[in-house]
């Protein structure tokens, strides 16, 4: 995974963005698996789509950086 070079003023401005995608998503592959309007229908479970996708890509960037700080560790230990 590339570094985050972003700004905390751009993610938060990329915030509504991303929510915005997730949310057009969700509408669109619910309503494929269960038939047009059960999204609609459920706002609930929109949420939870939405939730699932954020906790995705939290879940990725925790496990990225703490790659990286385990193999600064490990370079860090090689050198002594």
């Amino acid at each position: 995974m590339d570094k985050i070079t972003a700004s905390m003023e751009t993610l938060v401005e990329q915030a509504p963005w991303t929510t915005k995608m997730y949310f057009k998503e969700a509408i669109k592959d619910i309503d494929e698996l269960f038939g047009e309007g059960y999204a609609k229908a459920n706002p609930e479970l929109v949420g939870q789509y939405i939730r699932s996708c954020s906790n995705d890509v939290m879940t990725g960037c925790i496990t990225s950086a703490l790659q990286e700080i385990s193999e600064s560790i490990d370079t860090l230990k090689s050198d002594r």
